[in-house]
């Protein structure tokens, strides 16, 4: 079997945990709109289809009072489970600042990670035990995003501003064939959070030792640097037990006026700086995409030995 059918097999395998079922506390209308007909689709927190979002509506909303990035909060896509799930983290995400690099004419952003969260821990042997631990070390270090230099022609900016946005989110799955194995990716782990706090958490497993990973974080503020500059800086490390719950090992605290020189103002600079991360080709920072296709393999047999258990 090729890497590209194995990588289309995580891909479904990997819906039933795509993302957080709860509902945020500022949720306007439990009712599942299908369509955003006779509804306000300019406020954030509708709960709407994807696919009844307007083409014209947009996913990133700007800045709000605080100068916080702003994106719409309960979209959820129809078909991925019997419940519907929110669309959260790096889907969210992707979609809005891709609409940044649409109107820029450079960049694209993609998803790669299967999950938006970690998938729930389980399993009676120890055999299954120890491979749920392995899924969720392998899912923090694996990037939720990545960033590659595409530059837009007038008729690819055409074809997504007609596109409908379920087929945006479509396109955006790095595992379907919208990139090819030789090309050469800048992975991006990402941090969200929609609720202002003064601090924010990085899990410590995102570091994957070589200091060259970019870490987005938007909590709502926006904050872009390598994964080392949040960890060197953090006030606090809060080490797991040994319990499932606590598998990832630790995570830092990281007060964001400690970060304040890595804030960027809005998703335009996002994507902008994104841009020059990747020309800098700092070593270690670029990845072929080949390399992360055999990392969600790797995934998905750890997952299959924690299902089969269960």
């Amino acid at each position: 079997m090729s890497i590209q059918a194995i990588a289309d097999r995580v891909f479904v395998h990997a819906t039933n945990y795509q993302v957080q079922k709860s509902v945020l506390p500022m949720e306007r209308d439990t009712n599942h709109h299908e369509s955003g007909d006779d509804v306000d689709e300019d406020d954030p927190y509708l709960r709407l289809n994807l696919s009844g979002l307007a083409q014209s509506k947009p996913v990133y909303l700007g800045l709000d009072s605080n100068a916080g990035l702003r994106f719409r909060q309960n979209l959820f896509v129809s078909g991925m489970s019997t419940n519907a799930p929110y669309l959260r983290g790096m889907s969210t995400v992707a979609l809005g600042l891709n609409e940044a690099c649409c109107q820029r004419g450079k960049g694209k952003v993609f998803m790669v990670a299967m999950l938006d969260s970690v998938p729930p821990l389980k399993g009676h042997t120890a055999e299954a035990r120890k491979a749920s631990r392995n899924v969720v070390r392998a899912f923090y270090r694996m990037p939720k995003l990545v960033y590659v230099p595409l530059r837009w022609s007038k008729k690819d900016q055409a074809d997504w501003n007609s596109m409908t946005h379920t087929n945006r989110y479509l396109t955006l799955n790095a595992r379907a064939g919208a990139l090819m194995y030789k090309d050469l990716v800048m992975p991006v782990d990402l941090v969200y959070d929609p609720v202002e706090k003064a601090s924010f958490q990085v899990d410590a497993l995102i570091d994957d030792g070589s200091g060259c990973k970019v870490l987005l974080a938007i909590v709502p503020k926006a904050y872009l640097g390598w994964s080392w500059e949040f960890h060197q800086r953090a006030t606090t490390t809060h080490m797991g037990g040994s319990s499932m719950d606590n598998a990832a090992g630790a995570w830092h605290v990281v007060d964001e006026d400690d970060v304040a020189d890595l804030r960027v103002g809005d998703a335009d600079q996002v994507v902008e700086t994104l841009d020059e991360m990747y020309y800098a080709k700092t070593p270690g920072s670029l990845v072929w995409m080949e390399s992360l296709l055999r990392g969600m393999i790797e995934l998905d047999r750890q997952l299959k030995i924690m299902d089969s258990d269960w």
